[in-house]
């Protein structure tokens, strides 16, 4: 439990520093749904991958990818309704893809970690 509670902190720390560097370039009303919906679905998906490999770590990279699939689906289908006009597309482009890409590269740093431990005490 002190490994969740550590990765919820050191992402929630991390995204706050680079939200704050983001709202240079952008208005937080187009932010603030992005940074939020990646960090609930990552501690989410950083749970149910914590409590799997408990079980079975041999299908923690199937079950990674395919969250990673549904993360860009519900995103883009819950943000597409909120988006702005199509000659602001990079905008809506960055404004997803920062906070995805920081919330997978924690997430996937923490699971090999995790998986290293875990392959070492066995």
């Amino acid at each position: 439990m002190l490994s969740f509670l550590r990765f919820t902190s050191y992402l929630g720390g991390l995204l706050l520093l680079v939200f704050s560097l983001h709202l240079i370039f952008n208005t937080p009303t187009e932010l603030l749904p992005s940074y939020g919906f990646n960090y609930l679905v990552t501690i989410i998906s950083y749970l149910w991958l914590l409590l799997r490999c408990r079980k079975k770590s041999e299908n923690i990279g199937f079950i990674f990818m395919a969250i990673s699939g549904i993360k860009f689906f519900f995103f883009f289908l819950l943000y597409k309704p909120l988006s702005i006009p199509v000659t602001e597309k990079k905008a809506i482009f960055l404004s997803f893809f920062v906070p995805y890409t920081i919330c997978s590269f924690i997430e996937v740093y923490s699971l090999t970690k995790l998986l290293n431990k875990k392959n070492t005490e066995n």
